[in-house]
C-alpha cells in the first residue's frame, strides 16, 4: 500500500509539473510575435522589453518614429538599432535614458512602407548599461500601421513632429526620396530636415566635440554632462572636457568610466599655461573627497594643466586610474591635506600610463602603483609638504628617470610584493 501511494503521488506530481511547464511555455511564447501575429500582440511584446517601444509610426514617405522607454531600472545609452543582420547607428548620437524616461526618435527607413501594415523584421536595439555592459534587445518583428504623414501624439498631448524639443532626440533624413513630411516641410533631394523645421545640406560627421565647464557648476552638474556623452567613442573621434579657469568646489569626485571604441578623451585645464613642472594652474578642482577617477575604459585619456586638491586624510585620491590602458597625466599638481593617508596619483590594474611633469604634495603616497605594468614616471617632483613615500610599486613595474625622483619623508622609492622601480 505504501508503494502504491508513492507511485500515485509521483504520477500526480508529474502531471502538476507538466501542466506548470505548459503554462510557463504558453506565457513565454505569448509575448513574442510569430508568423500571423496581430498588431496588438506585437505592441504588447515591444512595450515590455528592457528598451520598450511605447509608440511607433511609419508613413509612405519612408519616415519612421519610435518612442523609446527605459524599462530596465538603470540609466542606459542607446548605441544603435538594426534589422536582421543590418546594424545602424543614430546619426545624431546616442540618447541617454534615465530609468522610466521616454524619448522620441525620428529615423529614415531603408524601404518605403506602402501597405496598410508595415513590418520591421527582426528589429533589434543595442544599448549599454551604466555599468558598461553592452546588451541587445528584440530580435522579433515590429508591426505598425501606415499613415500618409508621420504623426505621434506628444507626451504632453500635442502633435509630436520632428522639431527641436525635450521630447525628441533625433530628426533624420527621410528614406522616401528626400521628402520629409514630419513637420509638413518638403526638403529637396539630398537635403535633411533640421530640428527647427528647416531644410539644408547634411552636416559632416562630427569627429570632435567640446564640453565646457565653468566654476559656477556643481559636481553633480559636471557629472551629468560627463554622463550625457555616449560611452562609444570610436577611433578617430575626440571628446574634450574643457575646464575654464577658476576654483571648482566639489562635494564629490568626478568619474569618467565605461568608455570604449578606441577614441580619445581630453580632460583639460588651460593648456596654454605651460608644458613643464608648475603648481599655479588656473583650474583648481577642490574636492572634499577624491578628485578624478578614470575607470574600465578602452579609449585614450589625456589629462593636463589641472590642480586637484583632495582630502588625503580620508584616504582619498587626487586621480585614480583603474583597469584603463593608455593614459597621459601631464603638467598638473595634486595636493592633499595631510601625510597620514591618501594617494596623489593612484594606478591599479592599468598599463601604459604616462605620468609626466606633475607635482605632488601633502599626502602619504605621491604615486602609488598596484598591479600596474609599464608605468612611465618621468620629470615629476614633490612641492610644499613632501609625501611620506614618493613612488610605491606594489606588484607593478615602474620606469622613472633619474631626475624625476619624488622625495618622501620615509622613502623616495618603495618596492613591495615583487614590484620594481627601474631608474634610467
Amino acid at each position: 500500500m505504501r508503494a502504491q501511494g508513492t507511485i500515485e503521488y509521483l504520477v500526480i506530481l508529474g502531471v502538476v509539473v507538466a501542466i506548470s511547464l505548459s503554462v510557463v511555455a504558453l506565457m513565454a511564447s505569448s509575448t513574442a510575435p510569430v508568423a500571423g501575429t496581430s498588431l496588438a500582440e506585437s505592441k504588447l511584446y515591444w512595450e515590455t522589453r528592457e528598451v520598450g517601444l511605447m509608440a511607433a509610426s511609419a508613413d509612405n514617405q519612408g519616415d519612421v518614429a519610435f518612442v523609446l522607454s527605459n524599462n530596465s531600472g538603470e540609466r542606459i545609452d542607446i548605441i544603435g538599432y538594426g534589422f536582421g543582420n543590418e546594424v545602424l547607428t543614430i546619426a545624431e548620437g546616442q540618447p541617454t535614458l534615465a530609468p522610466g524616461e521616454e524619448k522620441a526618435i525620428f529615423l529614415p527607413r531603408a524601404t518605403v512602407c506602402t501597405g496598410d501594415l508595415c513590418s520591421f523584421d527582426e528589429l533589434v536595439f543595442f544599448y549599454e548599461t551604466s555599468n558598461g555592459l553592452s546588451k541587445r534587445v528584440g530580435g522579433e518583428s515590429l508591426l505598425v500601421e501606415s499613415d500618409d504623414d508621420l504623426g505621434l501624439v506628444s507626451f504632453s498631448g500635442s502633435a509630436l513632429v520632428c522639431v527641436d524639443n525635450s521630447e525628441v532626440f533625433a530628426c533624420s533624413l527621410s528614406g522616401g526620396g528626400g521628402t520629409d513630411t514630419n513637420a509638413e516641410t518638403a526638403c529637396a533631394a539630398g537635403e535633411v530636415l533640421y530640428g527647427d523645421g528647416s531644410c539644408g545640406a547634411p552636416l559632416a560627421a562630427e569627429t570632435t566635440r567640446t564640453i565646457n565647464f565653468d566654476n559656477s557648476m556643481t559636481a553633480d552638474d559636471i557629472q551629468a554632462e560627463i554622463d550625457a556623452v555616449g560611452k562609444y567613442i570610436p577611433y578617430g573621434e575626440e571628446i574634450t572636457f574643457q575646464f575654464a579657469d577658476g576654483t571648482y568646489n566639489l562635494d564629490h569626485g568626478l568619474i569618467w568610466g565605461g568608455f570604449y571604441g578606441g577614441g580619445t578623451i581630453y580632460i583639460f585645464g588651460d593648456t596654454s599655461e605651460g608644458s613643464s613642472l608648475y603648481n599655479t594652474q588656473g583650474v583648481i578642482l577642490n574636492s572634499s573627497t577624491s578628485g578624478i577617477s578614470i575607470s574600465t575604459s578602452s579609449v585614450f585619456f589625456y589629462v593636463r594643466n589641472l590642480k586637484v586638491q583632495f582630502n588625503s586624510t580620508a584616504d582619498s585620491r587626487g586621480i585614480i586610474i583603474t583597469r584603463t590602458n593608455g593614459v597621459f597625466i601631464r603638467y598638473s599638481s595634486f595636493v592633499g591635506n595631510g601625510t597620514s593617508a591618501g594617494r596623489a596619483i593612484y594606478l591599479t590594474g592599468s598599463s601604459g600610463v604616462y605620468v609626466l611633469g606633475n607635482y605632488v604634495s601633502n599626502c602619504q603616497f605621491g604615486i602609488d602603483l598596484q598591479a600596474a605594468s609599464h608605468a612611465f614616471i618621468r620629470d615629476n617632483a614633490d612641492t610644499g609638504t613632501m609625501p611620506a613615500y614618493g613612488l610605491v610599486s606594489r606588484g607593478s613595474t615602474a620606469h622613472r628617470n633619474t631626475a624625476g625622483v619624488i622625495d618622501g619623508s620615509n622613502s623616495d622609492d618603495l618596492e613591495q610584493y615583487g614590484g620594481k622601480v627601474f631608474v634610467s
